[in-house]
């Protein structure tokens, strides 16, 4: 017969671990790598992206958890990336795999040949190791060389769906000699007004931070499939 004192530490110290695990906060990891909004239920949605050769080959994908960890700690995250829904041609690579976080940042791990393009970029990603993302603290300049969003105003990602968009200093849809983005970036929401999103986006190939306006009909809001 088992001791109800000891059962009762026992359940005591599963509900402490879980309890206390780290949760991940709102922000870019991994020198830019990752970008990562959290939902005011806990849960989570990122958008990694890696690249070698200038852009020549690139590892991307879309990540969505449930914001609930197991006792250790451990966060079950789903990865894919909407080749369906952008241009119709799928499948969209969906993978399971798992993040986990710590003062530091976060550590991801995916199976082995998780997403294609990935063998070229990063090699410890594609092979199923563990991979750490620290946490980026500085905020970025814009284009206007002012600080970008802080962090604690993001609200979601979304993915361009229209092929080629202006980044407009105002809900103004006549301005339209703009910085542009194009079909495939993602952007953060940080500011709605009616069908317009103010968003910030992070340019990997050169390492600049745009802010600007986009129509909500010009994005793509992430389903998790």
């Amino acid at each position: 017969m088992r001791h109800p004192a000891l059962h009762l530490l026992c359940l005591l110290a599963a509900i402490s671990t879980t309890v206390h695990a780290q949760k991940p906060t709102s922000g870019f990891y991994g020198d830019h790598s990752l970008q990562l909004v959290t939902a005011p239920d806990g849960s989570f949605t990122a958008s990694f992206y890696d690249e070698t050769g200038n852009g020549n080959f690139t590892c991307a994908f879309l990540l969505h958890g449930d914001g609930h960890p197991s006792a250790h700690g451990v966060y079950k995250v789903v990865t894919w990336w909407p080749y369906t829904d952008l241009d119709g041609t799928g499948p969209d690579e969906v993978v399971r795999g798992t993040i986990t976080a710590s003062p530091k940042g976060l550590t991801l791990q995916l199976p082995k040949s998780a997403h294609g393009g990935c063998m070229n970029v990063n090699r410890d990603l594609d092979e199923g190791g563990p991979i750490d993302l620290n946490r980026d603290n500085e905020r970025d300049l814009d284009q206007n060389h002012t600080a970008s969003p802080a962090p604690t105003t993001w609200q979601s990602l979304r993915v361009v769906k229209t092929s080629r968009v202006p980044l407009r200093p105002r809900p103004d849809p006549t301005l339209i000699n703009r910085p542009y983005i194009v079909r495939g970036d993602v952007v953060i929401v940080t500011d709605t007004q009616g069908q317009w999103l103010h968003v910030l986006y992070y340019a990997n190939i050169g390492g600049k931070t745009f802010t600007g306006w986009l129509e909500k009909s010009d994005l793509l809001p992430i389903h998790t499939p």
